[in-house]
């Protein structure tokens, strides 16, 4: 669990540094340390970022599971919309003299500003949530399993009750929360909302569900040190 909850929240964190501050179109960095890039070399830099960024979000689209017809629906626009894009993206050939730099720098301005960025924003949020969602699928049904052992080794007597049963509690509730918490992004993706609310809720969903985690190992500890006596 650790390893996904940090894939997606690496994913998280990237996804927002991106969509908040894309590098600027022809122009070089700020860096007065370095020499400066040539106006050809920052905007093919650029068009590499942002297709790169297409196809990392396209791939977060094709992972995910478990959606029901509707969501399916959805995806499946969202990966034409980003087929479109990145056929966009390969077809731009900047000129070795710069010739025309200007002319693809204002035009991949003006996508950017004509819905573009925006359709990113929903793309991404939609990836979020579900991803999301299919890791807390995954901690219930873990949670589920460990609750049927519990249960099995008690009415063996081989494991007594108390300890391994409030810790479980205590992962239920970190579960329920994580729950509440994407049941409400999910609404606000269904409405639209500002994306920052809804990736507030996912983070701290995410870490409802690393508490669980925790939980679940200690209670594995627990019961490996009281039933090999």
């Amino acid at each position: 669990m650790g390893k996904l909850a940090g894939l997606l929240l690496a994913f998280f964190f990237l996804t927002q540094s991106a969509l908040a501050a894309s590098p600027p179109i022809g122009q070089a960095p700020s860096d007065t340390s370095k020499p400066a890039e040539s106006p050809v070399v920052s905007l093919q830099r650029v068009i590499d970022i942002l297709e790169s960024q297409a196809r990392d979000l396209r791939q977060g689209l094709v992972n995910l599971s478990g959606l029901k017809d509707g969501q399916k629906q959805r995806r499946q626009a969202y990966l034409m919309f980003l087929d479109g894009a990145l056929d966009y993206y390969e077809s731009l050939q900047v000129n070795d003299d710069g010739s025309n730099v200007k002319v693809i720098a204002n035009e991949i301005k003006s996508r950017r500003q004509n819905n573009y960025q925006a359709e990113i924003r929903k793309i991404s949020d939609f990836v979020l949530v579900y991803q999301a969602m299919n890791i807390l699928r995954t901690a219930e049904k873990r949670f589920t399993r460990i609750d049927s052992d519990l249960e099995r080794l008690i009415g063996l007597a081989i494991l007594k009750a108390g300890k391994p049963e409030i810790i479980l509690n205590d992962a239920h509730a970190s579960l329920a929360a994580a729950d509440s918490l994407m049941n409400q992004a999910e609404t606000l993706l269904d409405a639209r909302a500002k994306n920052e609310t809804l990736r507030f809720l996912i983070s701290d969903a995410i870490k409802n569900i690393r508490q669980a985690y925790k939980d679940f190992f200690a209670i594995s500890h627990f019961v490996a040190a009281n039933t090999n006596k």
